[in-house]
């Protein structure tokens, strides 16, 4: 049991980093109303951590059978507090992103990213929400995906890597939110043919994240295929 407890604690402490960055974040949005693309990358990379470190504290496995059954009701109580966490986070991190960012947008660009991030955190939580929630979020993700990869399509080329992560974010979303592996496929695949046939020169970190992309989205297309 303490061995446990010990467990749960340093689990507390890991998950806490990124609580104590939120608040700030949302006071500095309602104050400013924008923000930089230093200031966005640090804010996408403390969204990701938290979902994925609880998603990680909700498995258990390391944890021998004979102890799970022992503190059954503990661990089911921790389940529901992470994923209680996890769903209030949401709520907060859509409304910025819904009621601030997305409304402050000054180009297309940060339209697609803000989207973006907006998709990823609505996939994390999408498994956790109950049925009728799901069916609303199902349809918001499918409309803000059509809407978004049209934006996409008539302002940036198709390498552009904020594109190429709406097309890995809607493929994702295809394959394991709607269950259509098939489109999911298809959607990659008519796009990387666009990505060959693109004149568009990138450099720099452009260029690096355009290549990691579009690498993944090959991976996924080989790997749905088997």
């Amino acid at each position: 049991m303490i061995e446990i407890d010990e467990f749960v604690l340093e689990l507390d402490m890991i998950l806490g980093l990124e609580e104590m960055f939120f608040p700030h974040f949302h006071e500095f949005l309602v104050n400013k109303g924008q923000v930089n693309d230093r200031i966005l990358e640090i804010y996408t990379k403390m969204v990701d951590d938290f979902f994925k470190k609880r998603k990680k504290a909700l498995s258990f496995k390391e944890i021998k059978k004979k102890k799970f059954k022992m503190i059954n009701l503990s661990i089911r109580e921790y389940h529901k507090k992470v994923i209680g966490e996890m769903l209030d986070l949401y709520g907060i991190l859509s409304k910025d992103i819904t009621g601030i960012l997305l409304l402050t947008a000054s180009n297309a660009i940060q339209t697609i990213i803000y989207r973006n991030i907006l998709s990823r955190i609505s996939s994390h939580v999408f498994s956790y929400l109950s049925s009728p929630e799901q069916t609303l979020l199902q349809a918001k993700m499918t409309e803000s995906f059509i809407a978004t990869q049209k934006l996409a399509r008539s302002s940036t080329p198709p390498n552009n890597p904020h594109y190429l992560e709406l097309i890995l974010n809607f493929a994702y979303f295809q394959k394991t939110v709607l269950h259509n592996d098939a489109e999911a496929i298809n959607l990659i695949a008519v796009h990387l043919i666009s990505v060959q046939k693109c004149q568009n020169i990138l450099t720099g970190k452009e260029q690096i994240l355009s290549s990691r992309i579009i690498q993944l989205l090959r991976d996924n297309c080989a790997n749905w295929s088997l």
